[in-house]
């Protein structure tokens, strides 16, 4: 089953939420994911965010934010520029990390 991005909605809210840092080339297989985990928790991830600067700053306020980070590991996202620097930034801030590997 695929989740498309309008059934699967990203945290608003002000209480404790998860960051989920993905390679957008990977939405069909982390989806399901996503809308299982949102479940139980408050997800937060990179939803309708349209711009550059809008995108930055945006970032950086949900990773200093968010309770967990949580990085989805996959070839695209270990190739991509976005997920690298908020891994850096979760990293400089010390959050309380999960890694979890979707692909071998």
């Amino acid at each position: 089953m695929t989740e498309s991005k309008e059934k699967v909605k990203s945290y608003l809210g002000n209480e404790p939420y998860i960051f989920v840092s993905y390679s957008h080339k990977d939405w069909e297989k982390i989806a399901p994911f996503i809308a299982a985990l949102q479940e139980h928790y408050n997800v937060w991830f990179d939803e309708g965010i349209h711009y550059a600067k809008e995108w930055e700053e945006e970032i950086s306020s949900r990773i200093k934010k968010c309770t967990v980070f949580m990085y989805l590991v996959t070839k695209n996202s270990l190739n991509s520029q976005n997920c690298k620097d908020e891994l850096h930034m979760a990293r400089k801030l010390e959050k309380t990390f999960l890694n979890i590997l979707v692909d071998e």
